[in-house]
Order: structure tokens, then sequence, then C-alpha cells
């Protein structure tokens, strides 16, 4: 059966303006109270900026059964700062050799193919760091091998999946001294997942169970410097008016002696967890929410959990104050709405509180 190659572009495109009052990020506030600046302390500290977020995907279809999927973006956090020819930052006009969109990437690059109409296997560039809510979610790219099988057994589906973030074996360099008996591949960085999606009533629910390796931090070619049993339970369900989610999560973290005597004082074991609901009305003209979080902290290696840089507690919050993972170590809860004002545009306002779970931090 003769089968034409299927191309299609999606994409898009979001140019954004912000202006910041009285607003400094916490790694700069500590830069200026250190060095005694007054000035970025106070609040005549007033600026805008501009941020750009450029994105492509192509989708190369070869057979029924198999297809090619590839993402390009382009992300300038600050429009108008930029390297220069010699590599630094400055803050002159664009001049001959400077380099503009050092922020280009690959984001995705894999292959699909359906060994069944109920299997399908995946390997390349993938999307990784996310599951069930956002809440705890940090997406980023991972290199993956995933086989995933639907309707299995009381299971929507279920997947499994290797992912490679570290690769010391394969160095020759390193190849050399296993005769030695330094062996560099414990010293890859690997993670096992196992997860599936499963439907009870109106309640969807799914769990995940991860197990990884991280041996990378100190290249001795011993054993796994860290590794990281986790699990997740996330929950969603709705009814005509009323929608809600809910997620569980654990990690449980070993350490090498190697490493827990310059990371962690010693401490061979940490643990944390986080917790978060959310429950939202939706009426004719808004949606009405409110959800509530929490994330441990360890109180003897410093461990804190993240709420996840997906998450977004608010537009502030979420994108600078809490740094790229949101929240850490917090307990937060939030009321807001989402007005619908007309039909491009949207209102919301939100009112947020939070506080500091670290022993001894008032914030």
């Amino acid at each position: 059966t003769a089968f034409a190659l299927e191309s299609t572009l999606t994409g898009r495109f979001i140019f954004e303006g912000s202006y910041y009052d009285n607003y400094i990020p916490a790694s700069s506030l500590a830069g200026a109270v250190a060095a005694g600046n007054s000035f970025l302390q106070s609040d005549q500290y007033k600026f805008a900026d501009y941020d750009m977020d450029w994105r492509v995907n192509w989708k190369l279809q070869i057979t029924p059964a198999t297809f090619v999927f590839t993402r390009v973006s382009m992300h300038d956090e600050t429009v108008g700062l930029h390297n220069d020819s010699g590599g630094a930052w400055d803050g002159a006009a664009p001049a001959a050799g400077d380099d503009l969109d050092d922020n280009i990437a690959i984001e995705r690059a894999y292959i699909s193919q359906a060994l069944s109409p109920k299997t399908v296997v995946e390997a390349g560039l993938m999307a990784g760091g996310a599951w069930s809510t956002n809440f705890g979610n940090a997406g980023a790219d991972f290199y993956k091998l995933t086989i995933m099988q639907a309707a299995l057994g009381p299971f929507v589906a279920v997947g499994f999946q290797l992912e490679k973030d570290s690769e010391q074996g394969s160095n020759p360099a390193n190849q050399a001294l296993v005769p030695s008996g330094v062996d560099y591949e414990k010293d890859d960085w690997d993670k096992y997942v196992l997860w599936g999606i499963t439907k009870v009533g109106p309640v969807t629910l799914y769990p995940l169970l991860a197990y990884q390796t991280r041996g990378q931090y100190i290249l001795d070619g011993d054993s796994s410097d860290m590794t990281i049993m986790s699990g997740i339970l996330g929950a969603t369900g709705a009814t005509d008016m009323i929608g809600w989610e809910a997620e569980g999560a654990y990690n449980s973290f070993s350490f090498s002696d190697a490493f827990a005597a310059v990371a962690y004082g010693g401490e061979d074991s940490a643990s944390t967890f986080g917790l978060y609901g959310n429950i939202w009305f939706n009426l004719d003209m808004a949606k009405i929410s409110a959800w509530v979080a929490y994330g441990s902290v360890d109180d003897d290696t410093g461990l804190q959990y993240a709420f996840g840089d997906d998450f977004d507690s608010s537009m502030i919050i979420g994108d600078d104050l809490g740094g790229s993972t949101d929240l850490t170590g917090a307990t937060a809860g939030a009321l807001y709405a989402d007005i619908t004002a007309m039909e491009k545009l949207t209102i919301t306002p939100l009112f947020m509180y939070f506080t500091s779970n670290i022993e001894d931090n008032d914030t």
C-alpha cells in the first residue's frame, strides 16, 4: 500500500512587556545587601523590560505507524541584553559579530513507532520531568526510550521509560581504567520510570514510581553518589460546574559517604514530600478557584520539596521571586478567578499567602 509523507508545522510566538516597581530578585538582593547598596534595596528601584518566546514544531509522518517529531525554540529572557563578539554581556547596541541568538535550541527530536494498535515505542530527545498536575513539575528535555501500552487490565495506559542524563562509562579514557578496578559506568546518571493511568468511577488516577542513580557529582568510578526513589499519585475529577485536582509526592534520597561528606554534612539519607489540592467552579463569566500546597524540608540536610518551575504560584512568584523552581520548602494557598472580560481578554485577580517551612525562617 502506497503512503505519501505528511509534513505538519505548528508553533507559537509570544512577545510581552513587564514593568517592575519595588522589586528585585532574591539573588540580586543578597549582593545588594552585602555591598551596602541602599538604592537596590529601596522602593526607588523601578524598571521595564521585554521578553520573547518563539517555538516551531515539525511532525513528519513517514508511515501510518511511524513519525518523527522535532521542536526548535528561541527564548529571549531580556530583549536587548546580548553577548558581544568577545562573549561578554554588554549594554551597547548590537554590532557585527555579536551573538544575539545564543538561546536557539532543539528541544525535541524523537521517533515514534507503533508496534501494534496498542503498543508504541519512542526514542530520542523528549519532554520529561513532568507528571500528573503541574505541582512539582520542572519540565525539560531528556534523552529517553519509552514503551507505552494502552488498555492493559484496569489501566487506560501504562508505560516504562529509561532516561539517560549523563554518560561516563563510554569515555575511552575512563574505560582504560577498568582493569585497575575503577569503573566509570557507575558514574552514569540514569532514571527508570514506571507509570500508569487508570479510572475509578469519575476519578482519574496517575500513579508513578521512579528510581534514579546520579553518579557524576564525584567522578571516582566507585558508586552512585546519590540514588533517589520517588513515588507520585495524582488525581483529577470534574462535573459540569466543578473540577478538582490533587497530588502527593515522596522522594527518598541515599548518599554515598564521599558525596555526603562534601554536600550534606555526613548524612547518608534524606526524604522530602509534597501535597497539593485545587478546586474550581465554572461559572458563566468566570472560573473561581482555590488551591493549597505544602513542600516539606529535611532538617538534617536542608533538602526542600520544590513546587516546580511549571507550577507558577503566581505571575511574579512563579517566574522570578522563587527562582527557577518556584517556591521550595513552603506552605502556600491562593484564591483567584479567571474572568472573561471579552473574547480576547481574560483578567485574573489573585490573593496568595505563603510561609516558609524552614526551621527558624520567618519568611
